[in-house]
């Protein structure tokens, strides 16, 4: 049976160990995007609970205080407040996203680069007698379009993977703090769906 895992750890050899840093780069971007998501879901949590009920601020204690602390006159100056810093971060949350999915790209395209390059080189050090023995046509595919194909039908695809994968792992874990009732709920509902 084909593992991702197995199909991690033959990427790895391919690649240097300088790209195998860049790598290491990439993800630490990518759980920095599912932390950012994160709190771009929980800053609209204390909005959503003071739009459907102002006068909350009166009795939850963290609202008590940051109502003080920006001493507005008003419930809905206030509200006003809170759904500003949440459009803000997740305005912020959105544009690390796409920062983080254009490294994700600028990876695989190094790599795409790096490969041909390096499949080029080998096959320029062949003898005269391994090109007459091979159609160059298909020494030209395997440089340009069999390289494309491993870069954006699996590197790019994996890493793709292991970023939702980061994100989904950092909401569940939020979900599991927040309610863990409705977490449990949810997911057997959504294992259900899944296996049915």
């Amino acid at each position: 049976m084909f593992s991702i895992f197995l199909l991690i750890k033959e990427l790895l050899v391919i690649i240097s160990p300088r790209d195998k840093k860049n790598l290491i780069g990439v993800l630490f971007l990518v759980i920095l995007m599912a932390l950012i998501e994160s709190a771009g879901v929980v800053s609209i949590m204390p909005f959503l609970a003071v739009l459907a009920n102002p006068s909350i601020v009166e009795s939850n204690s963290f609202l008590i205080a940051l109502f003080e602390l920006t001493k507005y006159n008003s419930h809905e100056e206030f509200i006003a407040l809170l759904g500003g810093f949440s459009i803000l971060i997740i305005f912020f949350s959105s544009l690390f996203k796409i920062f983080t999915q254009y490294k994700l790209i600028e990876f695989s395209s190094i790599q795409r680069h790096k490969l041909s390059s390096r499949l080029l080189k080998l096959y320029l050090q062949q003898d005269y007698e391994f090109f007459i023995q091979r159609n160059s046509s298909s020494l030209i595919k395997n440089v340009l379009s069999e390289t494309d194909q491993l870069i954006w039908s699996l590197i790019q695809p994996v890493l793709v993977l292991i970023s939702y994968c980061v994100v989904i792992i950092a909401m569940t874990i939020l979900l599991l703090f927040y309610d863990l009732l409705m977490a449990i709920t949810l997911a057997t509902i959504l294992i259900s769906f899944y296996f049915t």
